[in-house]
């Protein structure tokens, strides 16, 4: 979505929402020596943010970690006007900040919006609170701009998305979510275990627990980019792996291995025969979205695997052996097709190339599955040759 689409669709939400009750709303905020990082711009431009909001009835927490730098007299400045209220004392990290101002909030709602993101919007608040009254939904979410931490040029669109899938962590921007204070209560706000990811290991637990989520199509947060998640990759990761292994994989038969391979696509990267029986573990956890592009991704290595063999053999073939030994596909090549047999004998896939740029798969050699086309642009993959499942820019 484009800046002028995005700006449209924030238009359009005062339409589509009603007037509604007016609940009270916690904004909790987490800081720690904004001065000596540089960040002070940054937490008063968040300041000013919740300040501007159409909503009158807001309170805004903040929970400091013990500042030593000169944060405290920015506190109490802000204090004194009536724009927040403030603590501060040691504490474990972010999260920790985060359950301690939880656990003060006095609204119906709240919302964690961190000291170097602000409101873009100055609605924003009031529409989630519409929004979630009128369908009394558990959390509500927008959609975020990802900014240059100093120029605050639009890098990336995040558009809220509530459909988890092992392979991504594909949620919401954290900080435009509006939630119930007492689910996250009830849930055990965040688990200090996760160092880098306890946000959306949270919103994990609430998708787990069937909590209702509704959305509003508008942008209502900046985000500045190069997060802690972003610094230390790795570890980010791996608390996404424990999280979706501790809240969903155990009680779904997966292993945690089983996760880690699924996580960021790796099942692509492992032997096919093993995959294919992961593949066999995620169709149990009855995730019907999920066996779909997984099983699809799989195909797509396939594909991409018999197109290597056609540049590799003069007379290209290859057999995938189940245990070393017990023959599961068998991928034979010719010039513009590829034939995968299934235990060497059932038809089980046609791989044809019907142009340079235009590649369909056929199951048991003629019912029309997938189709991968290629523009100038995009590469785009059509489940039955018609129905989009997915774009890629080139």
């Amino acid at each position: 979505m484009n800046e002028m689409n995005s700006i449209n669709a924030n238009k359009k939400i005062k339409g589509e929402l009603k007037k509604s009750s007016q609940p009270l709303v916690t904004i909790v905020t987490a800081t720690y020596n904004l001065i000596k990082q540089g960040r002070k711009n940054w937490f008063i431009q968040n300041l000013e943010s919740v300040r501007s909001q159409t909503y009158p009835n807001i309170e805004h927490i903040v929970i400091d970690g013990a500042s030593t730098d000169g944060t405290l007299e920015i506190l109490e400045e802000y204090q004194n006007k009536g724009w927040i209220k403030y603590y501060s004392e040691p504490d474990a990290g972010i999260y920790d900040a985060m359950n301690k101002g939880i656990l003060k909030a006095k609204g119906k709602y709240v919302v964690c919006l961190n000291s170097d993101d602000f409101y873009c919007e100055k609605h924003a608040v009031e529409w989630l609170v519409m929004k979630a009254e009128e369908t009394d939904a558990d959390a509500c979410y927008g959609n975020a701009y990802v900014v240059d931490p100093n120029s605050l040029k639009i890098k990336r669109y995040w558009e809220g998305k509530t459909t988890i899938a092992p392979w991504r962590s594909a949620w919401p921007c954290h900080q435009t979510f509006l939630i119930k204070t007492e689910v996250m209560k009830e849930l055990g706000l965040y688990d200090l275990k996760y160092k880098f990811s306890a946000d959306n290991n949270f919103l994990l637990r609430l998708w787990q627990h069937n909590k209702k989520f509704t959305e509003i199509s508008a942008y209502i947060v900046s985000f500045r980019e190069g997060g802690i998640s972003s610094i230390y990759v790795r570890e980010s990761d791996q608390d996404q792996i424990d999280g979706l292994f501790s809240e969903y994989g155990q009680y779904h038969g997966l292993t945690r291995l089983d996760v880690s391979r699924l996580y960021g696509f790796n099942f692509l990267k492992i032997p096919l025969q093993e995959a294919i029986l992961l593949g066999a573990k995620l169709v149990n956890t009855g995730e019907q979205n999920w066996v779909k592009e997984y099983f699809s991704r799989l195909l797509s290595r396939v594909s991409q695997d018999s197109q290597n063999l056609q540049t590799s053999y003069s007379n290209p073939k290859k057999i995938y052996r189940l245990f070393g030994f017990l023959p599961i596909l068998k991928i034979k090549c010719s010039t513009n097709k590829t034939n995968v047999r299934l235990f060497c004998f059932i038809p089980f896939l046609k791989i044809q190339k019907r142009s340079e740029n235009d590649t369909r798969v056929y199951l048991f050699s003629f019912i029309p599955l997938l189709r991968f086309k290629k523009t100038n642009r995009h590469k785009y993959v059509n489940l039955f040759n018609a129905i989009p499942l997915w774009k890629v820019n080139k």
